[in-house]
């Protein structure tokens, strides 16, 4: 059952503009939807299934809502119903500003739910104090009625070019044993430094990053879903003066790393649904469990520009308390370099947040967050 943006049989929304609206957008087709199910017709019934199956739904940017429901029960067979609401998907975009004495502007178009396909797509012009720019955008996250999903971004300005694809089949489920993927960034671009809304500096900034991995996982086991990954990795970032611009005295060393690395991931199944907490009256699907997530790397020195590192970088978050109204939850993230060679941390960040959330009334709620960052 797909329902469209706007209920008609709704007095308050049952005009003549919202009406019009209903007409003109492309509603979802079924088979968009029936490709991001977890079951299908004759398979034996499995209630988490149909859970994990609405919360996949609800998390599509062109759904408002979703649901998944027993509608009868008949000697052996189970009849289930899947109830979709559409959100309207296409926004023209038009902004413009002006501080400092500069103006910026941004224009363009986007459509999250392209010809009622499931595909983003968007075009986007934009000029600011840095660069003027026109981006690209297309996202597919099941070609053709797979699990395959691919992304490519592309943009060109006046002072460079950011090129982004990726093609992958990712872990989509909590049972899903395999996931592989292929990304690929390049560009280069110029960055100033300002002081007092003045720029004194501009540097020439160039960068490739292409990674490929392939995971494994036995599925959702015991409440908790476990995922290994292996992958290579190649980044390479070069800062260069412009000729005739004003330009930092000490410039950083230009890095290049080639290394693999591994990775691991461990979610437990525990969610819960709830309505009007982070957005106004929407259906929410909140994690109250833990999810780790941790990538290590080791970087020859022989393969890049002479220095071996080891690279980090990852994230802890679990739920402290979920009761009635009361919400804690906490995490922490990181990243950074460990430079064998001269026994030094490089770009090390470490960033612990604790955040309070306590409902008070139905439309009113309290929240508090505190965060502490390290760097070295």
């Amino acid at each position: 059952t797909r329902l469209p943006v706007f209920d008609e049989t709704n007095p308050a929304e049952n005009n003549a503009l919202f009406r019009w609206g209903n007409r003109l957008h492309p509603m979802t087709r079924e088979r968009v939807v029936r490709r991001l199910l977890l079951f299908e017709e004759g398979a034996a019934y499995d209630a988490r299934l149909i859970q994990e199956s609405a919360r996949l739904l609800r998390a599509q940017r062109f759904l408002y809502d979703a649901d998944i429901r027993v509608v009868s029960r008949c000697a052996e067979a189970v009849d289930v119903e899947v109830i979709t609401r559409d959100v309207w998907s296409f926004a023209p975009e038009l902004s413009f500003d002006r501080a400092g004495g500069e103006n910026t502007f941004q224009v363009g178009l986007r459509d999250s739910n392209f010809l009622g396909g499931g595909q983003l797509l968007s075009l986007t012009h934009k000029r600011d104090t840095d660069r003027d720019s026109t981006r690209f955008a297309f996202r597919d996250r099941n070609i053709a009625g797979t699990r395959l999903a691919t992304r490519i971004a592309a943009v060109d300005s006046n002072d460079g070019f950011n090129h982004f694809a990726s093609l992958a089949r990712p872990f989509y489920a909590l049972d899903s044993r395999r996931a592989w993927s292929v990304r690929l960034r390049r560009g280069e671009q110029e960055d100033a430094q300002y002081f007092r809304t003045n720029e004194i500096s501009r540097v020439q900034q160039r960068f490739d990053d292409a990674i490929v991995s392939f995971g494994w996982s036995r599925g959702l086991r015991q409440g908790h879903a476990t995922r290994w990954t292996l992958g290579l990795r190649h980044e390479r970032r070069e800062l260069a003066p412009l000729v005739g611009v004003p330009h930092p005295a000490d410039l950083p060393e230009d890095r290049e790393l080639n290394y693999p690395f591994l990775q691991y991931e461990r979610i437990e199944d525990d969610f819960s649904v709830e309505h009007n907490l982070d957005q106004i009256y929407r259906t929410e699907d909140l994690h109250l469990g833990s999810r780790v997530f941790a990538r290590f790397g080791y970087a020859p020195g022989s393969w890049g520009n002479g220095e071996t590192r080891l690279v980090v970088d990852g994230f802890a978050r679990d739920t402290l308390r979920a009761s009635g109204r009361t919400l804690v939850r906490h995490g922490i993230e990181w990243r950074g370099f460990y430079n064998a060679d001269s026994g030094k941390a490089e770009d090390l960040v470490a960033e612990y947040e604790l955040s309070y959330f306590r409902r008070q009334s139905t439309r009113r709620a309290f929240f508090v967050s505190a965060s502490a960052v390290v760097t070295e």
